[in-house]
């Protein structure tokens, strides 16, 4: 699955904005390429991330659900982004890469 961090970056702005129109201001995009980009994002996904029945689009189910870990990837990859540019200024002095474990995995049983 390949999807685009502009894509999730705006599913994720229009997810705390309220409206399309609104993210679309927030990201200085037009409201008609914001809306293309996140439809574009459900196709990539091949999830309804958003229910547009009605005037406003709102967070589907699984939008709700899915919108959370969309924030962590935009996170991680602003970090990373940040520390290659370190490295490649010359300002950086270490790499550091974190791994998420579940828990359960390296607890053993009482």
């Amino acid at each position: 699955m390949v999807f685009s961090l502009d894509r999730l970056e705006a599913f994720v702005v229009a997810s705390e904005a309220g409206s399309f129109s609104a993210a679309a201001r927030i990201l200085g995009k037009a409201r008609s390429s914001l809306s293309e980009a996140i439809a574009q994002l459900e196709i990539e996904l091949g999830l309804d991330l958003f229910d547009r029945s009605s005037r406003i689009p709102r967070l589907t189910p699984t939008g709700e659900r899915v919108v959370p870990e969309a924030r962590t990837v935009l996170d991680r990859a602003r970090a990373f982004e940040s520390q290659a540019a370190a490295f490649a200024a010359g300002t950086a002095d270490s790499l550091t890469i974190s791994v998420s474990v579940p828990l359960r995995t390296i607890v053993e049983p009482l």
